[in-house]
């Protein structure tokens, strides 16, 4: 009997790995060794999920995502490595091992080339759905990033596979590894960011006064974790923009001047709410881009948007409001069929509600 090996959490035959890659890059595979290479990138994709999670990146928001969801995650990220050609080639895979498949290759040696091609892969695929999944943090780092290439005093530094934000004076940067806690932006948020920003606070201005303080506590971590970063500054504004400027506009405090102000906003948000509907359904069900019960799907996760929106709740991403009224959809899914017509709405709403509520309320 061959000698066996563990690979990914799964005891495979010796030379298994080697004869199923050669099938990828010589021969048509069967059915049943494209689903064992797909199950075994699938448990690598997710480990890797998972460990970027515990480094401080920023998988989704906390309602979004459960863990079946998150191996449906992985499963969409590593999906275009098995895409065939005309002639049913799995071309993206033999074109990177067949260079790897000499006699001498070992097991081991290929299993991390799989490694590395999961992972490179991943990273590209998150780049690229970073923008459409969560739109709002994409451009927070894509500032960041730009803001620390014009300051000589910070620098971009890629340690563990997780990119830092640190000042080109750090001694060692071997002590990042001890910053990057998951749960590091909500507690920097909670005890420095409310009283150290400003809500005109530009993100240069933010880095400025962030890493300044850092610098001077002891006791606070003396670099971050871009996602870390863009986290802190993300929940900073959603707590100015929205829970204290709505606190400071509507609440009603048994005030009568109030209660009519707080009755008047109702009223606004009521009639933008219907307005926006109405584009809904001259736009899309009307024209038969969106059957009835998809239409009254995206109005009812447009409505549940307002709600948080006026709320000052926490805002999820895009896909979770679609998900919340068609739990059947999936993230592909979404991005094919709603995320064009669901964001061009969502902008309208938010913009309807910061001019026409905030701007028209007089204070």
């Amino acid at each position: 009997m061959e000698a066996t090996f563990v690979l990914y959490g799964v005891e495979l035959e010796n030379l298994f790995l080697r004869r199923l890659l050669q099938r990828f890059c010589s021969a048509h595979p069967t059915d049943a060794e494209v689903r064992q290479l797909v199950e075994m990138s699938a448990q690598l994709a997710l480990r890797y999920l998972k460990y970027k999670q515990s480094r401080g990146f920023v998988i989704a928001e906390s309602r979004a995502y459960h863990a079946e969801e998150l191996k449906s995650l992985a499963i969409d990220l590593i999906a275009e490595l098995f895409e065939r050609n005309d002639f049913g080639e799995f071309i993206i895979i033999r074109n990177y091992f067949t260079p790897h498949l000499s006699e001498s290759s070992t097991e081991i040696e290929l299993s991390i080339y799989l490694r590395r091609l999961i992972t490179n892969h991943i990273e590209q695929r998150l780049t690229r759905i970073y923008k459409e999944r969560d739109p709002e943090a994409a451009k927070i780092i894509k500032n960041i990033k730009i803001a620390v290439a014009n300051n000589l005093n910070l620098s971009m530094v890629h340690h563990g596979n997780v990119n830092y934000v640190t000042p080109n004076d750090l001694p060692d940067i071997s002590q990042v590894a001890q910053i990057n806690d998951d749960g590091m932006g909500q507690g920097l948020i909670n005890n420095v960011a409310i009283s150290l920003f400003r809500p005109v606070d530009t993100i240069p201005v933010m880095l400025k006064k962030l890493f300044t303080l850092l610098k001077q506590e002891p006791a606070l971590p003396n670099c971050l974790a871009l996602n870390v970063l863009m986290r802190i500054i993300r929940d900073y504004r959603k707590h100015i923009d929205y829970s204290s400027a709505l606190a400071n506009r509507i609440s009603i405090d048994n005030d009568p001047e109030r209660l009519v102000f707080h009755q008047e906003m109702v009223g606004q948000i009521k009639r933008i709410q219907k307005e926006l509907f109405r584009k809904v359904d001259v736009s899309y069900r009307d024209k038969g881009k969106l059957s009835e019960e998809d239409t009254e799907a995206l109005k009812s996760a447009l409505a549940l948007m307002t709600k948080d929106l006026v709320n000052g709740d926490t805002l999820d991403t895009h896909y979770f409001y679609i998900h919340e009224m068609m739990p059947a959809v999936s993230m592909d899914e979404y991005n094919l069929k709603y995320r064009k017509q669901f964001e061009y709405f969502v902008r309208i709403l938010r913009n309807e509600i910061k001019e026409t509520v905030f701007a028209n309320s007089g204070q």
